[in-house]
C-alpha cells in the first residue's frame, strides 16, 4: 500500500516542535546588551552585554540567564554608572556594601574570622576555621558573627563579653546583639537607627579594608564565602524572615540593637520599609568603592559582626533548595560591590545612616556612588537595597529564622558564622532566598571592585570571609597579590558552591578559578569560560545561567585591575558583566559551554528544529506491497468483501477457490492461512457482500494497486483535493484532518489526465467518522 507523506500533498504539518513552555535561552540580542532574560518567572543573574552579545536567554517562562525579573528579582545589574551591581531587584536588593578605609565587614578574619563558616547540619558556608579565617567562627570571649541567642536564635544573638552580631561600636553602638527572641541583625531600623549606619570610620556591613581588611577571601584551603549549597540555599540567604544586612552604627546608634521581638536585620520591612529607608541623598547601602571598599570590610579592633548563629543562622550560603550562592566568582568576584574611591557604603550617610537603604525608584543592589557614595539610591519605584523580602529572596539574607550575613571584624571579630545547627553563613535559604542578589533562582549579588580593592582585599593572611568547603572549594578564593576576591583558587578553593541538589553556584574551579557551576539538575549562575577560565557550567542536567565567556572574556573577565564578582565593566558593570566589543558572553557555545543546554525537563535552551525533525517520508512497510505479492487482505476476483470471500463462505477475510488472501498463492499451494474452496477462513465474507477494502477482478490485495501503478504528488494531490475532507482522516488519530497515506485504490476504466477514475476505492484510516462509526472503506 502506498505510503504519501501529507507533506507531498500540501497537507498542514501537524505536530509543531517548538517548545512554548520549555524556555528557550534563545539569545535574542535585541538592542543593548541585556542579557534580556526576561525571566517571566525566575529571572537569572546573567547581565547584558553591550552591543550585540547577550546572552538574551530569553526563557519565556522559567529561567533566563538575563534577571530581567519581572516578578522578583532582577540582579540585572543596571550599573548606570560604573560598578554597580546594579542589580535593579525588584522585591529583593543586595545587601551589603562596602566601607571606606577600615570598616570592611571583618573580612580581615585574622585568626578565626570567616564569612561562612563550618555549617554543621546544613551545610554552613564556613565550617568554623578554627586555624585558617573561619568565616564564622563564634568567640567565645570577645566578638562572634551572630553570637546564638537564648531563645531562638537571632541573626545578631547576644555576645558574651564584646561580640555583637553587626560588629560592635568603639564606644557604646553594639550591633545590637542580645537578640533575645527574633531580631535581626539589621533590625529595621524604623527611625533612626538604620542598619547600614554608614559607619564612617568603622563599621559597614560589608566592605573591604584597604590593606588587609578583605573579604577574608584568600581562603587557602577549605573557606568558601558562601558555597556548600546543600540543596538549593544561595549564599545571600534571604532569611525570608530575619535577614540581617546588619551593618555596624557609627557612635551610639546601634543597628537596632537587642531587637527583641520581630526585628529583621536589614529592613526585613514587612510592608513597605525598604531596607535602608529610601536614602535620598547620600547613604546607600551598598554602593561599591572604586578602589578600596569592599563588601564585607572588618571591622578594626574588636567589633565582630558576632554571626556565630549556633542554632540557625548561618553567615552566608547553605541555600537548601534553589538559590545559588550566585556569586558567580569566576576569578575576582566578589559578593559585595566596589566603591568608588572611599566613600564607604553607608559611610556618607548624612542624615540616617542606612544598612541597605532603599534606593530611590528601583534599589539596585549595590550601585557605585557617583560622588559620595549612594547606594543606587536612584531606585525609582520601590526595590529597596535589601529590601527584606518577605517571601522568597531577600538580598540581605532574609534568612527565614535568622541567619545573618555579617562578616567577621578585623582583629578578634569574627562573623563567628559558626551555626552549630542549621544556620548557613548567609544562606540557609530554606526555599529559595539567595545572599546577594535574592533571585529566584541563581542571581548572583555582588560586583566587582575597580582596580585593585576586591572584596577582600589580599587577605594573604588571616582574614577569609568565606567558610571553608567540605572539601577543597572556597566561596571567596584567596587573593594573590593584589585584591581579589581569591578567585584564583588554583587548587583548592573553588569558588564552586557545588550546589548537590540542583542549583549549584558551586562553580567547582579545578584548575583555574573557575565557577565552573556545575549544576547537577537545573541552573548555574554563572556562565563557563572557554579556554582558561571557564565558568564551567558543566550543566549535567539543563541549563546554565549565565553564558559563558569566548577565550580570556571570563564571567569575571579576569579583571586584573578591577577585581569583579561578576565583575561588572567600568562603565556598563553588569553582574554576569557584559563585554563592550567582542566579548560576547559566550552565547554561542561552540563546544562544550552550551548557553542552551537543551533542557530536558523545563527550560530547553535550543528546541529541536523543524527541518531535521521531519517525519519519515518512507512508505510504511505494512501498507505497501508489490502487484504480485500476497497482501494481507486478498479478495476473489469478482466479489467485493472486505478482505477476500468464498463463493459459498462469508469470511471477513475470504479467500478464492483458486486464490489464498492474507499471504496468498496458488491454489495447490499451501500458504500460511490457507483454505479449502468450502472452508471458512478467518476473515471471510459472502460473495454479495461489499467490503471496505475491494479490489479489481483481476487484483488481489488489500492496499494493493496495479504492479507499475504509483501515485504522483500531483495525482494525489488531485485525489485529495477530489475526495471529501473527512475520507481522508489521519491514521491512528482520532480527529479529522486529512491523511496523507493513500491505502490504494482500484479504478474502473483508466484515469484521466487532471481527474479521477470513474470508481474509485479509496482506503482511508480505521478512525472514528463523524458519524461515530468505525468505518475501513471509504467510497468515492
Amino acid at each position: 500500500m502506498l505510503g504519501v507523506p501529507y507533506a507531498s500533498i500540501g497537507l498542514p504539518e501537524t505536530g509543531s516542535w517548538r517548545e512554548r513552555h520549555q524556555n528557550t535561552l534563545s539569545t535574542t540580542l535585541r538592542d543593548q546588551n541585556t542579557l534580556s532574560t526576561t525571566l517571566r518567572d525566575q529571572n537569572t543573574l546573567s547581565p547584558p552585554l553591550r552591543d550585540q552579545n547577550t546572552l538574551s536567554t530569553t526563557l519565556r517562562d522559567q529561567n533566563t540567564l538575563s534577571t530581567t525579573l519581572r516578578d522578583q528579582n532582577t540582579l540585572s545589574t543596571t550599573l548606570r554608572d560604573q560598578n554597580t551591581l546594579s542589580t535593579t531587584l525588584r522585591d529583593q536588593n543586595t545587601l551589603s556594601p562596602p566601607l571606606r578605609d577600615q570598616n570592611t565587614l571583618s573580612t580581615t578574619l585574622r585568626d578565626q574570622n570567616t564569612l561562612s563558616t563550618t555549617l554543621r547540619d546544613q551545610n554552613t558556608l564556613s565550617t568554623t576555621l578554627r586555624h585558617q579565617n573561619t568565616l564564622s567562627p563564634p568567640l567565645r570571649d570577645q566578638n562572634t558573627l551572630s553570637p546564638p541567642l537564648r531563645d531562638q536564635n537571632t541573626l545578631s544573638p547576644p555576645l558574651r563579653d564584646q561580640n555583637t552580631l553587626s560588629p560592635p561600636l568603639r564606644d557604646q553602638n553594639t550591633l545590637s546583639t542580645t537578640l533575645r527572641h527574633q531580631n535581626t541583625l539589621s533590625t529595621t531600623l524604623r527611625h533612626q537607627n538604620t542598619l547600614s549606619t554608614t559607619l564612617r570610620d568603622q563599621n559597614t556591613l560589608s566592605p573591604p579594608l584597604r590593606h588587609q581588611n578583605t573579604l577574608s577571601t584568600t581562603l587557602r584551603h577549605q573557606n568558601t564565602l558562601s558555597t556548600t549549597l546543600r540543596d538549593q540555599n544561595t549564599l545571600s540567604t534571604t532569611l525570608r524572615d530575619q535577614n540581617t544586612l546588619s551593618p555596624p552604627l557609627r557612635d551610639q546608634n546601634t543597628l537596632s540593637t537587642t531587637l527583641r521581638d520581630q526585628n529583621t536585620l536589614s529592613t526585613t520591612l514587612r510592608d513597605q520599609n525598604t531596607l535602608s529607608t529610601t536614602l535620598r541623598h547620600q547613604n546607600t547601602l551598598s554602593p561599591p568603592l572604586r578602589d578600596q571598599n569592599t563588601l564585607s570590610p572588618p571591622l578594626r579592633d574588636q567589633n565582630t559582626l558576632s554571626t556565630t548563629l549556633r542554632h540557625q543562622n548561618t553567615l552566608s550560603t547553605t541555600l537548601r533548595h534553589q538559590n545559588t550562592l550566585s556569586t558567580t566568582l569566576r576569578h575576582q568576584n566578589t559578593l559585595s560591590p566596589p566603591l568608588r574611591d572611599q566613600n564607604t557604603l553607608s559611610t556618607t550617610l548624612r542624615h540616617q545612616n542606612t544598612l541597605s537603604p532603599p534606593l530611590r525608584d528601583q534599589n539596585t543592589l549595590s550601585p557605585p556612588l557617583r560622588d559620595q557614595n549612594t547606594l543606587s539610591t536612584t531606585l525609582r519605584h520601590q526595590n529597596t537595597l535589601s529590601t527584606t523580602l518577605r517571601d522568597q529572596n531577600t538580598l540581605s539574607t532574609t534568612l527565614r529564622d535568622q541567619n545573618t550575613l555579617s562578616p567577621p571584624l578585623r582583629d578578634q571579630n569574627t562573623l563567628s558564622t559558626t551555626l552549630r545547627d542549621q544556620n548557613t553563613l548567609s544562606t540557609t535559604l530554606r526555599d529559595q532566598n539567595t545572599l546577594s542578589p535574592p533571585l529566584r533562582d541563581q542571581n548572583t549579588l555582588s560586583p566587582p571592585l575597580r582596580d585593585q580593592n576586591t572584596l577582600s582585599t589580599t587577605l594573604r593572611h588571616q582574614n577569609t570571609p568565606s567558610p571553608p568547603l567540605r572539601d577543597q572549594n572556597t566561596l571567596s578564593p584567596p587573593l594573590r597579590d593584589q585584591n581579589t576576591l581569591s578567585t584564583t583558587l588554583r587548587d583548592q578553593n573553588t569558588l564552586s558552591t557545588t550546589l548537590r541538589d540542583q542549583n549549584t553556584l558551586s562553580t567547582t574551579l579545578r584548575d583555574q578559578n573557575t565557577l565552573s557551576t556545575t549544576l547537577r539538575d537545573q541552573n548555574t549562575l554563572s556562565p563557563p569560560l572557554r579556554d582558561q577560565n571557564t565558568l564551567s557550567t558543566t550543566l549535567r542536567h539543563q541549563n546554565t545561567l549565565s553564558p559563558p565567556l569566548r577565550d580570556q572574556n571570563t564571567l569575571s573577565t579576569t579583571l586584573r585591575d578591577q577585581n569583579t564578582l561578576s565583575p561588572p565593566l567600568r562603565d556598563q558593570n553588569t553582574l554576569s558583566p557584559p563585554l563592550r566589543d567582542q566579548n560576547t558572553l559566550s552565547t554561542t557555545l561552540r563546544h562544550q559551554n552550551t548557553l542552551s543546554t537543551t533542557l530536558r525537563d523545563q527550560n530547553t535552551l535550543s528546541p529541536p528544529l523543524r527541518d531535521q525533525n521531519t517525519l519519515s517520508t518512507t512508505l510504511r512497510p505494512e501498507h505497501t506491497v508489490n502487484h504480485t505479492e500476497r497482501p494481507e487482505h486478498t479478495v476473489t476476483s469478482t466479489e467485493r468483501p472486505e478482505h477476500t470471500v468464498n463463493h459459498t463462505e462469508t469470511p471477513e477475510h475470504t479467500v478464492n477457490h483458486t486464490e489464498r488472501p492474507e499471504h496468498t498463492v496458488n491454489h495447490t499451494e499451501r500458504p500460511e492461512h490457507t483454505v479449502t474452496s468450502t472452508e471458512r477462513p478467518e476473515h471471510t465474507v459472502t460473495s454479495t457482500e461489499t467490503p471496505e477494502h475491494t479490489v479489481n477482478h483481476t487484483e488481489t490485495p488489500e492496499h494493493t494497486v496495479k504492479a507499475d501503478l504509483s501515485i504522483s504528488p500531483l495525482f494525489a494531490r488531485i485525489l485529495f483535493k477530489t475526495l471529501p475532507l473527512n475520507c481522508f482522516l489521519r491514521r491512528t488519530c482520532g480527529n479529522f484532518n486529512p491523511c496523507l497515506y493513500l491505502a490504494g485504490f482500484r479504478t474502473q476504466g483508466s484515469p484521466v489526465a487532471g481527474k479521477l477514475p470513474n470508481r474509485t476505492i479509496y482506503d482511508g484510516c480505521v478512525c472514528a467518522q463523524p458519524s461515530g462509526k468505525k468505518k475501513k472503506y471509504i467510497y468515492i
